[in-house]
């Protein structure tokens, strides 16, 4: 099963719909941003850091390349390790 199906699949089981083409794309830029500035293990929790906030992943991306917003988002681009980034997930 590839990536696609098994996104669909627990999309449905979850009873919601599955990313667009673009929402998927833009999830990987951001998953890929977030492990790139810091560790593999920050993509997937970038993600559900904008999930959670109701941020949409691009907008998230946006906010990361510009600065926008708070502080600790922009500075989450510059997160060195994960001790950095458990203090900026923790407001610390």
């Amino acid at each position: 099963m590839d990536a696609r199906s098994w996104i669909s699949a627990y999309a449905e089981r979850l009873g919601t719909d599955a990313p667009t083409r673009d929402e998927f794309e833009a999830i990987l830029e951001l998953a890929a941003e977030a492990a790139h500035s810091s560790e593999r293990v920050a993509a997937p929790v970038a993600c559900w850091v904008a999930a959670k906030a109701g941020v949409p992943p691009k907008d998230a991306l946006e906010g990361v390349f510009t600065g926008e917003g708070s502080g600790d988002v922009f500075a989450l681009r510059f997160a060195s390790g994960e001790d950095d980034l458990r203090r900026l997930v923790q407001g610390g």
